[in-house]
């Protein structure tokens, strides 16, 4: 264009309850935002709406529960697909009077927090996961490495947070969205390839924090044989923080195996090093940026690296435009497990396997 840059224009769209409203919405619509997270949150959606003549307190007035469809981005291009929603909340203020209206990803229902107590016994964690997924007609989405667990007990816990806190032991982390229970390994999400990069000057502000407590250099695992009734004891090093300190992560596990207890030391280590190196940045609006991907800093000096997106806010505004906003967590190098995957989708209204990789060959480390 001459040299010149070209001016792009956000646009959004938002379908509620099966009809189209964008054009009724656009001319009173202060800001329309979507946060996307990547584990433990459900996504939302904000609309923020002026109601000079009082028509979203009466007859426009939304109904709780209601579905809202929401995609945002620039003219002329795809779309960022935010999902589907819920009304969960109306706030009215005056003075000028505006309406803002928050959404919740749709699934997640009152009894996926209801309590529960349940033993699991000679399973695995995607058969645990497929049976919470039937338990509240969510459709299981990802893929789960074959983790043999020989018993696991739900003690009066929401299926969501004993299902977190499973899949975290294991290095899983998982979202309810869309009715979908969808599952992603932590270490393939750190592998994948990078969607953008951004130097120091693309990045209109942000701060990032570098820490060295709670950072460690190995684990040490301990775990009890019940064949042999004696606790064995092994260390992982770390070869994700670049700077892990000496420091010695110990844990015990109830695993039976010690290719099971691996996987948990090595899940547990991650996740305590990718706290290492975290930071906000905002950026010019960029659909690409979303939960689970990885972006890439430079001219950051020491700071410079591979990040995985924790959250993007993506917000568009009459004063602002588009504009994105993520948490970051910087990944060092990826760790493989030698357990199978099993990749789960739904086909004719049933969960199956459509694709399998094969057992690594490699032999361990640590």
């Amino acid at each position: 264009m001459n040299g010149l840059n070209e001016i792009r224009h956000p646009v959004f769209s938002v379908i509620y309850e099966k009809k189209d409203i964008t054009k009724d919405l656009t001319p009173h619509a202060v800001t329309v935002s979507f946060t996307d997270y990547l584990d433990g949150q459900s996504d939302e959606v904000t609309i923020v709406l002026e109601d000079v003549d009082q028509r979203w307190l009466n007859a426009w007035y939304p109904k709780k529960g209601d579905r809202l469809t929401v995609q945002i981005g620039y003219q002329g291009d795809a779309l960022l697909s935010c999902g589907q929603f819920e009304i969960d909340e109306i706030e009215v203020t005056f003075s000028p009077s505006i309406v803002t209206i928050k959404g919740l990803a749709t699934g997640i229902k009152k009894d996926v927090r209801t309590k529960n107590g349940v033993a699991y016994e000679n399973t695995s964690l995607a058969a645990i996961a497929q049976r919470i997924a039937a338990r509240h007609s969510l459709s299981l989405v990802g893929a789960i490495r074959h983790i043999q667990i020989d018993r696991v007990t739900q003690f009066k816990e929401r299926d969501v947070a004993f299902l977190k806190r499973i899949a975290k032991e294991y290095g899983y982390v998982f979202k309810i969205t869309n009715s979908k229970l969808v599952f992603s390994e932590v270490d393939a999400l750190h592998a994948a390839n990078v969607v953008t990069t951004y130097k120091r000057t693309d990045i209109t502000s942000g701060t990032l924090r570098d820490k060295v407590h709670m950072i460690y250099g190995r684990v040490s695992a301990r775990y009890h044989d019940h064949k042999t009734k004696k606790v064995i004891t092994y260390d992982v090093q770390s070869h994700g923080a670049d700077d892990a300190s000496a420091d010695t992560l110990k844990i015990s596990s109830r695993s039976s195996s010690s290719g099971m207890s691996e996987v948990k030391a090595k899940a547990a280590l991650k996740h305590a090093n990718v706290e290492q190196t975290t930071g906000t940045i905002k950026v010019m609006g960029n659909v690409k940026l979303v939960a689970g991907c990885k972006v890439a800093l430079t001219e950051c000096g020491h700071l410079n690296g591979e990040y995985i997106i924790d959250s993007a806010h993506h917000q568009l505004s009459r004063d602002s435009g588009y504009i994105t906003e993520i948490e970051i967590k910087r990944v060092g190098k990826s760790s493989t497990t030698n357990q199978g995957l099993s990749v789960y989708d739904v086909k004719a209204n049933q969960i199956v396997v459509v694709g399998t990789s094969p057992v690594s060959s490699k032999k361990r480390s640590g």
